[in-house]
């Protein structure tokens, strides 16, 4: 790469945000907002249409995100292509869908210090990532339910803009499950259990979500019988996955008198939003 004063290549910059070189960045900020237009391949991992901003957040380098942000903030993903998604299992590839934001983004890599910055920023400038969808309808905070389970991702579900998110409702047809489902899927029992032990101290808007969302069924099947379908997970986390559903079931139908008293007209469900590039 040349020196940190020298105009560099795109391609250069592209690395340099990989790499996390904050000066080359620094010095070079008239190509923010330019696009990858090289193949994707995920060897080397460059992916076609990823501005630096998505480059910088996969590879861990929030520095360069705090530099870029301002600029490269709603830019999205443009094209479906596959992504090392570490976060879900060591050997995890996902598709990437058009239109997924950085939030989205740092979620699905598991990069948590990154997402934290996002929703901050989001305060900030008062542009918000929250409320929007990619090309198949799905809310980033929806790939929390995708991911091996850790403290963080815990913390994450107890932080008000999480939990404001997921009471949006993407208006179209859904092409993927939801997030109940995906952690049905999963086996994510780890996740189900702290919404269980955790559900009397979210709001009651969002506690009837969760509710709703733990009855959604997806081909015809649900949160139950989903459990039992993934060959890659095993017998033991399928079985604890489907006692953590069948508890916050049962609290759903306990629970339905005094969900009943939150005002009918307020559905508490909001619509997805379009503010990306």
């Amino acid at each position: 790469m040349q020196g940190c004063c020298a105009r560099i290549s795109l391609d250069d910059w592209f690395y340099a945000a990989k790499r996390g070189d904050y000066l080359a960045i620094q010095n070079n900020m008239y190509h923010a907002k330019k696009r990858d237009r090289r193949p994707t391949d995920k060897l080397p991992g460059n992916y076609r249409g990823f501005a630096a901003i998505h480059y910088a957040v996969i590879n861990d380098n929030l520095e360069v995100v705090k530099l870029l942000i301002e600029r490269e903030y709603l830019l999205a993903v443009q094209y479906d292509q596959p992504i090392q998604a570490r976060a879900i299992n060591s050997n995890a590839v996902y598709m990437l869908r058009s239109r997924m934001t950085i939030l989205h983004l740092s979620m699905l890599v598991g990069n948590f210090e990154m997402t934290r910055f996002i929703i901050q920023y989001q305060h900030r400038s008062r542009k918000s990532l929250s409320g929007v969808v990619d090309s198949h309808g799905q809310f980033a905070t929806e790939l929390l339910f995708l991911l091996s389970t850790n403290s963080f991702v815990l913390d994450l579900l107890m932080v008000p803009e999480i939990q404001e998110e997921l009471l949006f409702e993407f208006t179209g047809r859904k092409k993927l499950p939801g997030p109940m489902i995906n952690a049905a899927l999963f086996g994510r029992s780890q996740t189900i259990q702290f919404i269980v032990d955790n559900i009397n101290k979210v709001p009651v808007q969002f506690k009837k979500r969760i509710f709703r969302l733990a009855q959604v069924k997806y081909k015809g099947k649900g949160v139950l019988e989903c459990c039992q379908v993934n060959s890659q997970v095993s017998q033991g986390d399928k079985d604890r996955t489907a006692d953590a559903f069948t508890q916050l079931l049962q609290i759903a139908e306990m629970k339905e008198e005094e969900v009943q008293q939150v005002n009918q007209d307020d559905t508490g469900v909001l619509t997805e939003k379009q503010n990306i590039k």
